[in-house]
């Protein structure tokens, strides 16, 4: 675009209050849910760490307990379970330079993973092989075979081939010549310490210029486990690291959310859908509301002890009325139009860390991701109670009347309860007064496509009928949810 054409968008200017709060609002609210996804961040680290130290444990015999250990002289493995022998790696292993004549396909090599059984695709050999024609420049790895990167070795570039293929010349290829099980000298040959040994034996004068050859390789002292012993090792190893990376997965995909929930959250606040008061800033401190959530989280998870229908889509739901219509504004959510919604993820997990850091309850999902969440008690279980008096006041009894109001129905019910009343509440903030039509109509088709997949109108209505001959009916107060969809929720 050029400089005259961005002279000619139209961009609002809110009076000068609205910007200030606008800005404070987004300033609080960013920093919040940074440091939450820099303290996932975190968490990723330390999983693949504390696999890796538990891989070098199983694969040096430390977890061996009750075993008798004897001291073998050697600073990179000072000691070994006592039915364990040591050899060098040339005694176990035979450098083969066998050439890709039966032109077998270049694998892909990772200093994280080692070897993989998929093919380079194009792309990839255009930028790592640069399309040599020739392959048989190439050495062929068979199952078991294991082979090195000798300018990478020092940094752990090592592995172990399940499939007939072929790596860089700049690969060293060594095959068995003990009946031994390869896969636990791949993983034994990727711990810190034998990465070292590697680095030691390299030839260069600088990092990048570090070679390891053979001659270097075949000197270095290895354990010799039985074989059956190091078949278990090394599928243990592949337990622990496969289950750490699953882990980090998941917490990867919920950081992927926050930055969705970030930006949609920025999208909101300076787009002028969300009412955000120009006080609100100094209304409560950052200590404060997560003070809140915590013992109104632990209140909702503890009254629901024991009850099946109970799990996080339903705590979210409560946190919502919990603040929408008790006017427990403190919690400070910032609730969207998901498929799930109202929805604040950034809210849900920091009750949820808070809640187990206290030792009250902890969140799990046994069955895997996207399965029920189910809160086990912890040792501080129910202790949050003169708290939640001193916080609430007469709003603790309130919170629990909404809580009873709400135990015996089913996640679907509450969720178009929330639904309803964040639709209606919302209109009534923008100075409508819908009838039950444009309520439900709002559900069904302004909120999220996957709305009108779950819920039926005549479901909905059924349950906004209950809603008011329970009371549980918006003044047009509270949070507004941000909009997904479409700004006007009724246009």
């Amino acid at each position: 675009m050029t400089l005259n054409g961005i002279g000619s968008v139209n961009i609002p200017v809110p009076d000068l209050a609205t910007q200030k709060a606008v800005t404070a609002f987004l300033d609080r609210e960013i920093a919040r849910i940074d440091k939450l996804i820099a303290k996932k961040e975190r968490q990723v680290e330390l999983l693949h760490n504390r696999a890796k130290q538990a891989v070098a444990e199983l694969v040096t015999g430390a977890t061996v307990e009750g075993m008798a250990t004897v001291e073998t002289g050697l600073d990179h493995i000072p000691r070994i379970p006592a039915h364990w022998s040591l050899l060098r790696a040339g005694h176990l292993f035979r450098e083969v330079a066998e050439p890709n004549t039966d032109d077998l396909p270049v694998l892909s090599v990772s200093i994280h993973t080692g070897i993989s059984d998929r093919q380079l695709d194009d792309e990839e050999r255009d930028r790592k092989v640069n399309l040599i024609k020739d392959r048989s420049s190439y050495k062929c790895v068979r199952p078991g075979y294991l082979a090195y990167n000798m300018m990478r070795a020092w940094q752990g570039a090592v592995g172990v081939s399940t499939v007939d293929g072929a790596v860089s010349p700049a690969y060293v290829v060594a095959k068995p010549t003990h009946n031994l099980h390869s896969p636990y000298y791949q993983f034994l040959l990727r711990t810190p310490p034998f990465i070292e040994q590697m680095r030691q034996g390299s030839k260069g004068i600088t990092d990048f210029r570090l070679r390891l050859y053979w001659e270097q390789f075949r000197l270095i002292m290895l354990p010799v486990p039985p074989l059956e012993e190091q078949r278990r090792i090394a599928v243990e190893a592949e337990r622990e690291l496969t289950h750490a990376d699953e882990v980090a997965a998941r917490i990867v995909r919920s950081i992927a959310l926050l930055r969705e929930h970030r930006a949609a959250l920025i999208t909101a606040a300076v787009g002028g859908q969300r009412d955000i008061p120009e006080n609100l800033p100094a209304a409560i401190s950052t200590s404060d509301r997560d003070r809140f959530r915590l013992v109104v989280g632990a209140e909702i998870i503890h009254q629901h002890r024991n009850n099946p229908k109970f799990g996080r889509v339903k705590l979210q739901k409560e946190l919502y009325l919990a603040e929408a219509h008790l006017g427990i504004s403190e919690l400070q959510g910032n609730y969207s139009r998901q498929a799930a919604g109202p929805l604040d993820r950034a809210l849900i997990e920091e009750t949820e860390s808070a809640v187990e850091a206290a030792g009250f309850y902890r969140a799990s999902q046994a069955d895997g991701t996207g399965t029920t969440v189910t809160y086990t008690p912890l040792s501080n279980a129910g202790q949050h109670n003169a708290e939640l008096k001193s916080l609430l006041g007469p709003r603790a009894e309130a919170l629990g009347g909404l809580i009873g109001l709400l135990r015996d129905f089913g996640t679907e019910a509450v969720e178009a309860i929330a639904t309803l009343y964040a639709v209606w509440n919302d209109a009534l903030m923008g100075g409508r007064q819908p009838d039950d039509s444009m309520i439900v109509n709002g559900v069904l088709t302004e909120w999220h496509e996957e709305k009108g997949k779950k819920f039926k109108d005549s479901d909905l209505r059924h349950w906004l009928d209950w809603m008011k001959r329970n009371g549980l009916t918006p003044r047009g107060q509270g949070p507004r949810t941000a909009h997904t969809m479409t700004r006007d929720l009724f246009a």
